[in-house]
């Protein structure tokens, strides 16, 4: 395994002091819901629950990532919270990718065709920079820890598996336009950076992510549903 060199600690400084890049856009659909939105008390304190999907470019191919976090907003400016992500949820959703690894604990080292599926739970702050009736702009930063699954394809090998623990930072901005009183309109772009792990994999998926999708609101819906009835 290769050990981070000076060169790669600078770039991760660069990253977390310079988390804003001017990155290419990417289209895509995704869906970001919120499920769950509770006032806790006077103090503006309210939980959400919500889903978090995006995309992002890994070994130069387009992935879905799955996942929902949990989160507090302070103040109606400063959300902070926690998530779980996936890029393939228990088989069934979402997909991996297919790369040739190297794997340096067999002498010689030798490349092997295999499938490569991450997964991280993060730490994130959400800050407020626009917000109005009509739009809401956002700058968001995550601290992941997880794991990225290395599946070897070739059937007769000793193991069929490798598990490579990672940490990464993550950095967006993302707006969210109100286009009418029940839908939401969000789109947005950032940047992934693995701070731990082999250089390999760090090649693969230190990649840009972008987001585009909607959100509901289904009280609104409701309410109006109901009265029409009355």
């Amino acid at each position: 395994m290769l050990s981070p060199t000076r060169d790669s600690n600078l770039l991760v400084l660069r990253t977390i002091f310079f988390p804003f890049l001017i990155l290419l856009s990417y289209t895509s659909f995704g869906q970001q819901s919120s499920l769950i939105e509770e006032n806790k008390s006077k103090k503006e304190l309210s939980l959400k629950f919500e889903g978090d999907s995006r995309r992002t470019i890994v070994n130069r191919e387009s992935v879905s990532i799955y996942g929902v976090r949990l989160g507090a907003l302070i103040q109606e400016r400063t959300s902070v919270g926690i998530g779980i992500y996936s890029s393939n949820l228990f088989g069934i959703v979402g997909r991996t990718v297919n790369k040739m690894y190297q794997d340096t604990e067999v002498n010689p080292p030798a490349f092997f065709d295999s499938n490569i599926g991450f997964h991280y739970f993060s730490t994130y702050g959400e800050y407020t920079l626009i917000n109005n009736n009509r739009l809401k702009f956002t700058a968001n930063s995550q601290l992941g820890f997880g794991w990225v699954d290395i599946d070897f394809v070739e059937p007769n090998l000793e193991k069929d598996r490798i598990r490579e623990s990672k940490s990464l930072i993550e950095h967006s901005i993302k707006l969210d336009v109100k286009t009418f009183e029940w839908l939401r309109i969000n789109g947005g772009v950032g940047y992934r950076y693995l701070i731990a792990g082999e250089q390999q994999i760090k090649n693969a998926f230190n990649s840009p992510i972008y987001i585009i999708g909607f959100s509901i609101d289904y009280k609104y819906l409701s309410n109006k549903i109901f009265k029409k009835k009355i």
